[in-house]
């Protein structure tokens, strides 16, 4: 069993916590927040959490075994080190930090405490898409040549709001794009080429953007994201030999394998839960063997993933206040 601290409490920290309804290994003992307004709110999903409204009073709570960073993204690195310093397991949401010195800055105190870390990509820990690497590996469509995904929804153009709000680390591609970003470097690795544009809101923020990545042996990864529009949140693997189609990619239940003069295969894989709960239990795995960071998710592929993103934001001149603060 582990015991959950929360940080933050907005809808994916309400998420993440019903997804521990699904699971016996997770509950949440405790809840941060600065607002005791919408800590109760959060509370309502978690009856037996003690509320704490500091993000101190919080990570000194003895009870609190893990901590679930669900912050702005603008938060994601402060919260993490005070956790770390407190010597908490940290689960960090995605994008795991506004940049690469910020996410350099929580590996190296993690490295230096011997303390747990992830980024919460729930997208790679779900059973489908393991199982989409698993037939990839396996060689099930060939060579993986290309990787066609896109992912987006209509959000009110409210400046105010966290998505449009610069302050807040506002945009389609930290809060959306990191999605297929995170994809392309799971199934191709680093890239070696980015070319990139966007869309930009009255705020500055990217609304849209798009970019093809080219990766180490020639495979390109072409992807979208945009707070614009709603999408059909499709992903195509495309290799030599068929390919792979998966539906709503960044939480799959299923996908489609379709292979030359065969009937296409489909492969089902239901959530117990929201599917939030599979990154909750490889983090209660990790812990019990003694792990500091997820095989799944290493520090190695967070920080290559932020270098992508930051290198995708200079393509298109889109900066934030972190990017001028010196970190370490």
């Amino acid at each position: 069993m582990t015991s959950w601290g929360i940080i933050g409490t907005g809808k994916i920290a309400r998420t993440f916590t019903e997804s521990l309804n699904a699971v016996d290994d997770s509950r949440v003992v405790a809840i941060g927040s600065r607002s005791a307004e919408s800590a109760a709110r959060l509370a309502t999903l978690a009856p037996d959490a003690r509320v704490h409204l500091s993000y101190e009073q919080l990570v000194r709570d003895e009870a609190v075994e893990a901590v679930y960073v669900a912050t702005p993204h603008t938060h994601h690195r402060d919260a993490t080190l005070l956790a770390i310093e407190h010597g908490k397991p940290v689960l960090c949401e995605k994008p795991f930090a506004m940049n690469h010195c910020e996410a350099a800055e929580m590996v190296r105190a993690a490295r230096e405490h011997q303390v747990f870390l992830m980024e919460a990509m729930w997208t790679r820990f779900t059973p489908a898409m393991r199982e989409v690497v698993h037939l990839v590996k396996d060689g099930a469509i060939g060579h993986l040549r290309s990787l066609v995904v896109e992912l987006g929804w209509y959000s009110e153009p409210d400046p105010a709001h966290r998505l449009r709000n610069m302050d807040l680390g506002g945009g389609a591609l930290l809060d959306i794009g990191v999605y297929p970003v995170s994809l392309a470097h799971m199934l191709f690795g680093k890239p070696v080429d980015i070319a990139a544009a966007s869309t930009r809101g009255l705020t500055g923020a990217d609304e849209q953007t798009g970019a093809v990545l080219t990766h180490e042996r020639g495979e390109l990864t072409s992807l979208t994201c945009t707070i614009q529009a709603d999408s059909p949140a499709h992903a195509e693997l495309l290799g030599t030999q068929g390919r792979i189609g998966i539906d709503r990619w960044y939480n799959p239940t299923s996908f489609e394998l379709v292979r030359p003069h065969r009937e296409p295969v489909r492969h089902e894989f239901p959530h117990p839960g929201n599917g939030m709960e599979h990154e909750a239990m490889e983090v209660s795995r990790c812990l019990a063997e003694g792990l500091l960071e997820s095989p799944i998710m290493t520090w190695d592929e967070s920080l290559a993933i932020m270098e992508t993103m930051d290198e995708i934001r200079s393509r298109i001149g889109l900066r934030y206040a972190a990017d001028a603060v010196p970190v370490g």
